[in-house]
């Protein structure tokens, strides 16, 4: 945004931080929520009138706000390709090892080893200059915490897995048994990062689902294609989509 337009993530409401319903009635796109089914009695009336509550005195005030943008920005700038270079198949279980070292290492005392406490040093790296000051950094500070305790603690699992001998006396391919685990780490995390097109060709776009055009694929495969290409692709939103 250049500066032009500054977020208040401090004042944000938004209908993930209370107990409605966010599933969706099409049960072939489950990954993505909708409202359609939340009733007033799951808090719609009270998500709508936390929104007016914050015009309340008919002026929106600026104040000090925390760019949890920033920080979420950070987190995945760490980790996202590191954990898919460890998961391709090229990657040998040397360099498997050597990038866990190099994200856990620095969270790790040697000396005395305590796997909990780093696991909480690694979780808060990012977050421990960020002092919530509102309920909405409040619950952003405990979902983005909650991510990176996830991220940390698999890590440190896997790291546990390629570092166990009797592993190896029975036979069991660690390195497989560990790339599973950020195989499905990767899973729950699904960070757009792992669907960017790259860079794409002067005259080629990388090109997702937007409406009114994009085909199926193109929502969950973005890939570059000719700028005169895009008019021609259609479907996804299609009713249903």
């Amino acid at each position: 945004m250049g500066g032009r337009v500054e977020v208040d993530y401090s004042s944000m409401i938004s209908a993930f931080f209370y107990p409605i319903n966010l599933d969706n009635p099409n049960t072939s796109r489950s990954e993505l929520p909708r409202l359609v089914a939340a009733s007033q009695t799951d808090g719609l009336r009270r998500i709508r009138s936390d929104v007016l509550g914050l015009f309340k005195d008919g002026e929106y005030k600026k104040k000090e706000t925390i760019n949890w943008q920033n920080v979420v920005d950070m987190i995945v700038t760490r980790y996202s390709d590191r954990l898919k270079f460890i998961v391709q198949d090229e990657t040998s279980e040397l360099a498997v090892w050597s990038e866990i070292k190099l994200l856990l290492d620095v969270y790790t005392d040697y000396a005395k080893v305590d796997i909990p406490s780093s696991v909480e040093k690694c979780a808060n790296h990012f977050l421990e200059p960020m002092i919530p000051k509102t309920e909405a950094d409040l619950l952003i500070h405990a979902a983005v915490f909650e991510v990176s305790h996830n991220i940390c603690s698999t890590l440190f699992k896997v790291r546990e897995i390629l570092n166990d001998g009797e592993e190896l006396e029975k036979g069991v391919n660690k390195e497989n048994k560990g790339i599973q685990l950020i195989k499905g780490l990767i899973r729950e995390l699904d960070w757009t990062t792992w669907l960017e097109c790259g860079k794409c060709p002067y005259d080629e776009v990388c090109f997702v689902a937007i409406w009114p055009w994009g085909a199926r694929e193109d929502h969950v495969s973005p890939r570059c294609i000719k700028r005169v290409d895009v008019s021609d692709r259609r479907g996804y939103w299609d009713w249903g989509q």
